[in-house]
């Protein structure tokens, strides 16, 4: 086999190790099970943890991570 393509193999199963390793598990997916991010939002597993990825005009309610409120205070700002 040449160098280039082992190089090529090498780099190849390199970049797959890194890819497969940042992968969410079946028991992450479960931790989201529920949180609906007060229908403003997606859950997402950050650090273990569930927490909300909220839409645009929405922000993380800090109390707990798991519901979107309204940025600013204003209650009717849903932009979907």
């Amino acid at each position: 086999m040449s160098r280039l393509k082992i190089f090529f193999l090498v780099l190849l199963s390199s970049f797959l190790s890194m890819t497969c390793s940042n992968t969410t598990s079946v028991d992450d997916m479960g931790a989201c099970r529920g949180v609906d991010c007060s229908g403003h939002g997606t859950c997402r597993i950050i650090g273990g943890e569930p927490q909300c990825d909220c839409f645009k005009g929405y922000i993380v309610d800090t109390r707990t991570g798991l519901n979107c409120v309204p940025a600013g205070g204003d209650t009717d700002t849903d932009t979907d």
